[in-house]
């Protein structure tokens, strides 16, 4: 039997084809199958503890749920998942891309898939949050920390989504409720945050996103669509932009630990759909 070798981080896996085509077409297939590129081993400058569990899944287990006893010494749950999903898609697993998010996005009760572990933290329904006990003592928000701003992390839902430029991000909550949480949240955080704001600055941290049914990451998302967007001019935004309507969304609430700097969405999941609006919200077209 034809074995194949994949060199990832100075570890050698060592694959059969069955191995290799279990989940395919994929990267793999691609460099050590096909007819042009056809080689016995190739090297990927990738973290070798996680392709030990994509090893693992191209070779018939199933590694699903993940817990953090299982994983290698130094990982925390919440960091080896969003690595696990970028060498998914990386790698153009799509079998695997979609097997992490029903174990760790949107189910019927976020406490119970206990998205991430409960000592460091839990997706959250976003209407479901208190937004004047925000802190680390709550039993149902765990925030975070993080050298320069809080951390909290949540699902919602029904969010326009304007992509100004590549790295240039807004978002605007749909859900009425929505909105007066984060106003909520703003107020309670920097007393004199202004509570007109209705679009929220984004920033792109490893999210990765289905738009028009196409698996992308977040750098990829403008390049994607903005051939395929009209340009859009709002009133009182006097830039054009793609527009996306995003039908779900986790998210991570970064809020400064500066009184003056806004508060920022940094997605994580999301679906969405390319769309144009006229004139107002309340007529769309979808291509």
């Amino acid at each position: 039997m034809e074995e194949y070798k994949v060199n990832v981080g100075g570890r050698i896996f060592q694959f059969s084809i069955d191995n290799l085509t279990r989940d395919s077409p994929n990267l793999l297939t691609e460099h050590l199958l096909s007819v042009s590129e056809s080689q016995d081993e190739i090297f990927f400058d990738r973290d070798p503890d996680v392709f030990e569990f994509i090893a693992k899944h191209l070779r018939g287990y199933n590694i699903f749920p993940l817990i953090k006893e299982n994983l290698p010494v130094g990982w925390n749950l919440c960091n080896f998942i969003q690595c696990l999903t970028q060498d998914a898609c990386f790698f153009n697993l799509k079998g695997l891309f979609f097997s992490i998010r029903p174990f760790y996005y949107f189910g019927a009760s976020p406490a119970a898939i206990d998205i991430f572990s409960r000592e460091e933290k839990i997706v959250f329904n976003f209407q479901k949050v208190n937004p004047t006990t925000l802190h680390i003592e709550n039993d149902d928000v765990m925030l975070i920390v993080q050298d320069k701003h809080i951390k909290a992390e949540f699902f919602t839902g029904n969010i326009v989504w304007d992509l100004i430029s590549d790295n240039n991000w807004e978002f605007k909550f749909l859900n009425n409720l929505d909105n007066v949480i984060l106003k909520k949240i703003s107020k309670e955080f920097r007393p004199q945050a202004d509570q007109n704001v209705e679009y929220y600055i984004g920033e792109s941290d490893g999210a990765f996103f289905s738009i028009d049914d196409i698996e992308m990451n977040g750098n990829e998302v403008y390049d994607h669509t903005v051939e395929r967007s009209f340009p859009l001019q709002q009133t009182n935004r006097p830039f054009f932009c793609v527009r996306i309507w995003l039908k779900k969304l986790v998210f991570s609430l970064r809020i400064p630990n500066d009184p003056n700097k806004p508060l920022i969405i940094v997605p994580i999941w999301g679906i969405g759909f390319t769309q144009i609006y006229h004139k107002s919200l309340k007529y769309v077209k979808f291509f």
